[in-house]
């Protein structure tokens, strides 16, 4: 059967089989012309008003201005998303995620600019040698593990170092990794 199929095997024109296939099935000319940077925004728009539809979460707790105005929880969550505006990483602070589990609202929702299809979110933890902070985050990983999220395949937690600070090389591999793998400090 592999020896048939391989050598009955053509190359296929995506262009022609859209040509042949009936007209409610064929690639739009919308759809042709949507580039990176379009679905990008596209994607982001969207988002952004899917958010909108919630309540805010906790935002007396939104203290801490970034860049573009947005206002965050801390002083690390400011210089990841800083950073990811100065990358021009597509992402949504905080867009709510609702699963069986319960709603989360991981701090950074990204876009993959690999496909434009995948989506991953980083959870930053920020007071690790707080033991409340710290249980909480271990319940946290057990919730996202119960909706189905894996550590390091659709969800990445990120920490400050124990005297403070964020080590923005993780961020960064996890950008390289999933998002953008041509990236680099200069950018």
């Amino acid at each position: 059967l592999l020896k048939c199929v391989s050598q009955n095997l053509e190359n296929i024109d995506a262009d022609h089989i859209n040509t042949l296939l009936p007209a409610l099935y064929r690639t739009s000319n919308f759809q042709q012309e949507m580039t990176p940077n379009r679905i990008a925004a596209e994607w982001k728009r969207s988002r952004e008003a899917y958010k909108a539809t919630f309540p805010p979460y906790r935002p007396e707790e939104l203290t801490v201005p970034t860049y573009d105005g947005t206002m965050v929880r801390s002083k690390s969550e400011a210089l990841i998303y800083n950073f990811f505006l100065r990358l021009g990483v597509t992402f949504v602070y905080e867009l709510p995620l609702e699963t069986r589990v319960k709603t989360f609202y991981p701090d950074f929702t990204i876009l993959s600019e690999i496909d434009y299809r995948s989506i991953y979110r980083i959870e930053h933890q920020g007071m690790m040698t707080d033991p409340v902070y710290s249980e909480h985050f271990k319940n946290r990983v057990c919730d996202y593990l119960r909706a189905g999220y894996v550590q390091g395949i659709n969800i990445f937690f990120t920490f400050d170092f124990y005297n403070g600070g964020v080590d923005m090389d993780p961020i960064l591999d996890i950008i390289r990794l999933k998002i953008r793998p041509d990236v680099s400090m200069a950018s």
